[in-house]
Formats: C-alpha cells, structure tokens, sequence
C-alpha cells in the first residue's frame, strides 16, 4: 500500500509536469524514476492489459489527478507567482542530474553519445524561442484536434519538451483549457447533457492522445533497449536544457508579470530553488538506493 500512495502522489506531480508552462512530465517522471514503467505501461496497456493496470494502477491515477490540478490550480499559481513557482520547477528539475550522470560517466562514450547530447540540447532551446498566438483559434477541426492529441502525446511522451509550449505554439492551449475547465464545472455541476456535448468535442483529441501515446511508448522502448547509454545521455540533455526552456517560456508569455514585486519574487524563488534542489536530488538518491 506504501508504495501505491508513493506512485499515485508521484503521478499527480508527472500530471502536472504535462500542464505547467515549461515544464515537461516526462522530465518529471525521469526525476521521480518512474519514466520506465510509464513508458513500458503505455507500450502493452492493449496486449497486456490486466498486468499493466495491475503494476501502474495508482500512478495512472495520479498522472490524471495531476492535469486536472494543473488545468485548476498550476496555471492560475503560474500567473499570480511566475518567479517563484518557475524557480521551484527548475529545482525540481536539475537536482537529480549528478545522480544520473554518475551512472553513465563509467560507460564507455561513443561519438553518437556527444552528438545526441548537444543536438537535444540545441533543439530544446531552439523550440523554446519559436513562439506562436496563444488562444488564437475559438473552434478547431476534429482532425486537427486529433493531430494536436498525437503531438501533445509526444510531450508526455519524450522528456524535456513543454506541452504547454508546444501547444501554444500550434494555437490550441487557451481553447483546449477553456473546454476543459468548462468540461470539468459541468462535471462538478453534474450537468449531465452538457458534460456530454462538452466531452464529444473533446474525443479526437483524446484519441490522439491514446494513439500517438501507444506508438511513441513503443518506439522509446525500443531505442532505450538497443541504445541504452546514447539515451540515457539524450535524458540527461532534456534535463540540463529544460531549465532554459522554462526560463524562455516563462518570460515570454509571463514578462510583465515577472516584473511586479521583482527582487522580494528574486529571494523566494531563490529559496524554492533550493529547496526544489535538495528535495530531487535526495528523491534521486533514495530511488537508486532501493534499486
């Protein structure tokens, strides 16, 4: 029972990775040293049902908890004290870099290993700086919706790179977090009709997301098997660029914000930082343990 509340708690805060401007749950299920089971869960929930829900029943649970959380609570925290909270995820975020990389050091480094690591590197923050409108579509197609949910699988997916970001960029994030904190007031209303004519809209992206999720699942695992140094290099990359991601993100779309109340934001995210350090890299250091 102990390690199903560890799980469930684990995927609230994976949950909320996927939301958070930024942020990456991928990156957050590596921090948190589930991103394996996540992956190998997706890859065989359709040939493997029962013993996928079985292993990751109460994790699977905390990765929903955690969106609506982030649809609810996180962005709006995000708006009121970008600084702080930025700082926080940032902390979250690199503390466990050391660890993974005493991992990898003893292995023998290949050409493809340092390439794989920069081009990541370079591409995470390439990403972070092409910006598009955010909310700028009040309707969108079914087969756009659908393609949106394969891409933000793809951020679930692969670590380092910000769904938020991503779906910014495609000009979705405000109408898809309007209909779902509408869909979630009717749920809460228990309007049942409008939960359904909410929720129908909501379909195609939802089978993206189920689809692409499957497939990407798959393919990651794939690579991890046959080319298990070169990825762990490519996670550490997401990790150290991420941070710079979440910086770009934040001030673009949270400048003026950033500007109130600046040095007394400076302190306290100073000191979230470093708590968010401490507590990762102890997190990292327990899981290896137990390992």
């Amino acid at each position: 029972m102990k390690k199903r509340m560890i799980d469930f708690f684990k995927g609230i805060f994976v949950g909320i990775g996927n939301i958070a401007p930024g942020l990456s749950g991928g990156v957050i299920a590596v921090v948190l040293n589930v991103y394996d089971r996540l992956i190998e869960g997706i890859k065989d929930i359709f040939t493997h049902p029962i013993r996928v829900i079985k292993d990751i029943w109460s994790l699977l649970i905390g990765v929903f908890l955690g969106i609506l959380i982030g649809f609810l609570v996180i962005v709006k925290l995000v708006e009121a004290f970008p600084i702080p909270t930025m700082m926080l995820f940032i902390g979250f975020i690199i503390g466990p870099i050391p660890t993974l990389y005493n991992e990898v050091k003893v292995e023998k480094r290949k050409i493809a290993d340092y390439l794989v690591f920069f081009i990541i590197i370079a591409v995470i923050i390439g990403l972070s700086f092409i910006r598009g409108e955010s909310g700028s579509y009040t309707e969108v197609h079914p087969i756009f919706l659908f393609f949106v949910g394969v891409v933000a699988a793809s951020t679930m997916i692969i670590p380092g790179i910000s769904g938020t970001a991503i779906l910014m960029i495609l000009g979705v994030f405000t109408y898809l977090v309007g209909e779902i904190n509408i869909l979630i007031d009717y749920l809460l209303a228990f309007d049942i009709s409008s939960i359904w004519s909410t929720g129908v809209g909501l379909i195609p992206f939802g089978l993206g997301i189920i689809i692409g999720g499957v497939l990407l699942a798959r393919l990651v695992s794939m690579l991890f098997k046959k080319y298990q140094t070169t990825m762990r290099y490519a996670v550490i990359a997401l990790l150290v660029s991420c941070p710079l991601s979440i910086v770009a993100t934040m001030i673009a779309d949270y400048g003026v914000q950033m500007k109130e109340n600046l040095i007394i934001s400076l302190i306290i995210g100073v000191i979230l930082l470093v708590v968010g350090t401490i507590v990762s890299l102890y997190m990292a250091k327990l899981e290896r343990k137990d390992a």
